[in-house]
């Protein structure tokens, strides 16, 4: 009993210290993945937000797009219409006059769509 109150066992007593430092490293590492996945979760969060943002700029960009597809296709189709208007009026011999006072006014029509030189049409001024 002597040698066990003044000087115990190392054995148990150093068994016992390893496990604890065993359990304390355990527990350090598994803070330190909690933290890790914290970090991960938070850019996760802002790569998300940016992304939202991303697909509402790209979904605005798009309706847009859109409306100015369906505007040109019923000017072309308009155009088109008044086209075949003029081949059907003009396919009988008419006065030369009427003729030039039509194609004055088919260029008035144009300009106000395309510009005086007609030459905006086929061009795409998307910036």
């Amino acid at each position: 009993m002597h040698t066990y109150n003044t000087a115990p066992p190392s054995d148990e007593l150093s068994r016992a210290q390893n496990e604890l430092d065993q359990v304390k490293n355990i527990m350090v590492q598994n803070v330190e993945q909690i933290l890790s996945r914290g970090e991960r979760i938070e850019l996760l969060v802002d790569k998300t937000d940016v992304m939202a943002g991303q697909a509402t700029a790209f979904r605005r960009g798009a309706r847009t797009v859109r409306r100015q597809m369906w505007w040109k296709d019923k000017k072309v189709l308009g155009l088109s219409v008044l086209v075949g208007l003029v081949n059907k009026f003009f396919s009988h011999p008419r006065s030369v006059l009427v003729l030039i006072c039509f194609k004055v006014l088919l260029w008035i029509l144009l300009a106000q769509f395309c510009g005086a030189g007609l030459n905006h049409c086929g061009s795409s001024s998307n910036t």
